[in-house]
């Protein structure tokens, strides 16, 4: 089975944060998850390094060195969830509201055949 896709498109703020810049986003955690699901964050496309985070714990970095980053989120969602880009430089958004980068969530489903 593919994954299934929710893209983190807009709205998205930014702010001036020292030599870079602040990006924040807020979304809900997808419904009907199942236990063994697994849900991932992919951060791809960064002009400049930036530091991830969601509910304010630390993911990882992404940037220019990895085109593609990945991130196991799936134990750390919660009802309500903010998402954080801390860049090193000013990026110039993809558009009104838009992040400057791809970011999606992608949800593994398991395998529910054995359920019955």
């Amino acid at each position: 089975m593919s994954p299934h896709v929710i893209r983190l498109r807009a709205p998205w703020q930014r702010a001036q944060h020292g030599e870079g810049q602040l990006w924040r986003r807020r979304f809900g955690r997808p419904t009907g998850l199942a236990a063994a699901d697994r849900v991932t964050l992919v951060v791809e496309g960064l002009a400049a390094a930036a530091e991830v985070s969601l509910n304010g714990r630390r993911l990882g970095t992404a940037g220019p060195a990895a085109v593609l980053r990945e991130f196991d989120v799936t134990g750390l969602l919660l009802a309500r969830n903010e998402l954080t880009l801390r860049t090193s430089a000013v990026i110039e958004p993809g558009g009104t509201g838009r992040p400057p980068c791809g970011v999606w969530l992608q949800i593994d489903a398991a395998d529910r055949s054995a359920e019955g």
